[in-house]
């Protein structure tokens, strides 16, 4: 829990914290804004807006340093900018939050104080997006690294009472260790975090939580079920394939499902992988683990629902048993599928899991996560995921639900004229369309062949499941993976009782 406390303050010199971050926007007069530490620092921000030092555009960092001998308060300030005021949002105070503990971390600074910018007249709801920022931007994948800096404790600072403060930063606080179990595991190399060890993993974190329970379904039940999609993927690997079922019982009798791609490394299988894209597939169980970790969120917070989650854990790689171009798959709902490429592995076995779900728990919606297609990334760059659904409803709920998350949807086309494109000349469907065309929508058409008239969305998280090297990064989204989806679904389900 790096946001420790909401504490409102009059005098600055008693904040024990080693720094401050303060956010500016555009044309302020900070030492206006900020008189009341402005008259601490001795008339520092107006001294400061008066040299343009600082000029509060979005993104902008600067860092003073305080030198003087007073006696208590922090010994630097650390302004953020936030660009124009009139357009400033819950996602503006995130950033904010996200720079200032960047910076503070670079700085070795382990105790930050940020001073708390009230956006929407909802002080509240300013408060949670501040500590989401920071929560989020505290992390780094340490497990191979002992030079790792981190803030040991982040105080929020405001003039007013927030009712309701100490509620918001428990439930942020719960939200800030799902992102880093997500993150952890999806960053972990797969001789680590393989279809074995992270049933393993799964049986733990779960093992001492109330109504949950952990099911697997192994090879022998995999073919006992039918669910052939997913025993085709990893067949090439050592480490066999399996589907890995969560149920948390909150409440009531309605089900909603989940489900995440969990390929725990895709070399492409027999249609290998160019090198260039190869060493980033640990990342391709991001969906996987971003569905475990939505699913310990609600059993911890306690949601008053019925969620279960499946998790299909395998290895997709090229061996003498590997499944091959050519090869013709029946899935679990009885639909054959001629197999194309071996690396459009992944709609296989999130479609046998979609086609479980429904006719296992009728559930009101299914939602799943995948690192689907490259194609996304050139549509949406790293910036939003692409949403696809069969339900005008559900599309809207999740649309708003990404709003107030700042994990941003774009919503794709599911036209009857993708379905054409994955019609098969020796088989009902084949996994995939035409090269170079339409790719995202073609898997997105794929899996809807397997929701039998169930609410669906497809979230192809493909760009932004981890930080790429191209387009402007977010503060809060260190190196690596991101943990996207996971605020998006819990915003999405609270609203559900």
């Amino acid at each position: 829990m790096v946001v420790s406390r909401y504490l409102v303050l009059k005098n600055y010199s008693e904040l024990d914290t080693d720094a401050l971050a303060l956010l500016g926007f555009k044309g302020e007069d900070l030492g206006s804004v900020y008189s009341d530490v402005n008259e601490y620092l001795g008339g520092l921000l107006t001294r400061v807006a008066e040299l343009g030092d600082f000029k509060g555009e979005l993104r902008e960092e600067e860092v003073i340093t305080l030198y003087s001998v007073r006696e208590g308060g922090p010994r630097r300030v650390i302004l953020v900018g936030g660009g124009e005021l009139g357009s400033a949002d819950y996602e503006v105070l995130r950033m904010y939050a996200g720079y200032a503990v960047s910076r503070a971390r670079s700085l070795g600074i382990k105790k930050l104080g940020i001073a708390l910018r009230v956006v929407n007249n909802d002080p509240k709801s300013s408060l949670r997006a501040l500590a989401e920022g920071a929560e989020l931007a505290n992390y780094a994948f340490s497990k191979y690294r002992k030079d790792v800096k981190l803030l040991d404790e982040v105080v929020v600072v405001g003039r007013e009472p927030i009712e309701g403060s100490d509620e918001v930063l428990k439930e942020v606080s719960v939200i800030g260790e799902a992102y880093r179990l997500a993150r952890d595991l999806a960053n972990t190399p797969p001789e680590e975090a393989n279809p074995d060890t992270l049933e393993e993993v799964i049986k733990e974190v779960f093992k001492d939580l109330p109504n949950t329970r952990v099911k697997v379904l192994k090879e022998k039940d995999l073919r006992r079920e039918g669910l052939n999609g997913i025993i085709a993927v990893g067949k090439g690997s050592e480490r066999r394939p399996r589907l890995v079922i969560i149920e948390y019982r909150g409440g009531g009798s309605k089900w909603y499902a989940l489900v995440g791609k969990g390929v725990c490394f895709d070399s492409g299988g027999i249609n290998l992988k160019r090198s260039k894209w190869i060493t980033d597939m640990k990342f391709d169980k991001a969906g996987a683990m971003a569905v475990l970790a939505t699913t310990y969120a609600v059993a911890k917070l306690k949601l008053p629902i019925n969620l279960v989650a499946l998790l299909p854990l395998v290895e997709n790689m090229p061996s003498g048993s590997a499944i091959k171009p050519g090869d013709i798959i029946r899935m679990y709902n009885g639909l054959t599928v001629e197999v194309v490429t071996t690396d459009a592995e992944g709609r296989l076995i999130l479609a046998d899991s979609i086609a479980y779900a429904v006719r296992n728990y009728r559930p009101e919606f299914i939602i799943d996560l995948a690192t689907l297609t490259g194609s996304i990334v050139v549509a949406l760059g790293n910036q939003a995921a692409g949403l696809f659904s069969n339900d005008e409803g559900l599309a809207k709920l999740i649309e708003e639900a990404a709003k107030e998350s700042g994990e941003r949807v774009w919503r794709m086309p599911l036209w009857r004229e993708y379905f054409d494109d994955i019609k098969s000349e020796v088989a009902d469907i084949k996994n995939l369309g035409y090269e170079r065309v339409a790719g995202a929508q073609a898997g997105a058409a794929f899996l809807a062949k397997f929701t039998e008239g169930t609410k669906w969305a497809h979230l192809d998280i493909a760009g932004t499941a981890w930080t790429q090297d191209e387009g402007p990064k977010k503060p809060y989204y260190p190196k690596g993976a991101t943990g996207y989806g996971i605020r998006l679904l819990i915003n999405l389900l609270k609203k559900l009782h």
